[in-house]
């Protein structure tokens, strides 16, 4: 444990840290493990502020630690960790029981934390580029769908199909726009489905 890269907390049977590896203790920003052993989820929680990747608090009940007590595990999620004046700690926390038997609680918990902190920056802008390229596009490919569209009105027959070819073309990545869009709100979290039936023919249609 001294030597694994990644932070690894044990607590006891009374659901406190009983004892964090050094790469637990610089990831958390504290001076020794004594500033560590012996806190409760409430404790941590204040000191910390741990939060799910929306922002919002992680209730101290609802840390996987906790929970893996009485829940079959392992138990895994994202989180944020606020160390006091440092910066933020993304990490991938996975926790399991051990247990003397099969259904009963456990009397230590094992808690890894995987810093992630540079992965999730990195995805974050990546989202962030998707979105402001998608909203940069859109403005200037109306600007040329709807001049097609004027030429296509007064031009000659020859004109008109050069015009025809701009708007498909302009459709297309006018729909890869909106893919981006898409991707941006699936990973964000905040697409909503509203589901519908839809006749299966047409779409097979549309597609072919």
């Amino acid at each position: 444990l001294e030597s694994i890269g990644d932070g690894v907390l044990l607590l006891g049977s009374d659901r406190t840290v009983a004892y964090a590896n050094p790469a637990s203790i610089g990831m958390l920003g504290v001076a020794k493990l004594d500033d560590l052993q012996g806190m409760s989820a409430p404790e941590f929680s204040r000191r910390f502020h741990v939060s799910y990747l929306d922002g919002s608090l992680v209730p101290p009940a609802q840390f996987a630690s906790q929970r893996v007590f009485d829940q079959p595990g392992p138990i895994r999620y994202k989180a944020v960790l606020y160390p006091p004046g440092a910066r933020e700690v993304v990490i991938s926390c996975t926790a399991a029981g051990v247990r003397p038997e099969i259904g009963t609680s456990a009397d230590i918990v094992v808690s890894v934390m995987h810093d992630i902190t540079v992965t999730e920056h990195l995805d974050r802008l990546r989202d962030e580029l998707f979105t402001s390229t998608a909203h940069a596009i859109k403005t200037p490919l109306t600007v040329i769908k709807s001049a097609a569209q004027l030429l296509s009105a007064v031009g000659s027959s020859e004109v008109r199909r050069s015009t025809s070819m701009i708007d498909r073309q302009c459709e297309r990545v006018q729909q890869l726009v909106e893919n981006l869009l898409l991707l941006s709100r699936i990973r964000s979290g905040t697409l909503q489905l509203y589901p519908a039936e839809i006749d299966l023919v047409s779409v097979v249609e549309k597609i072919g």
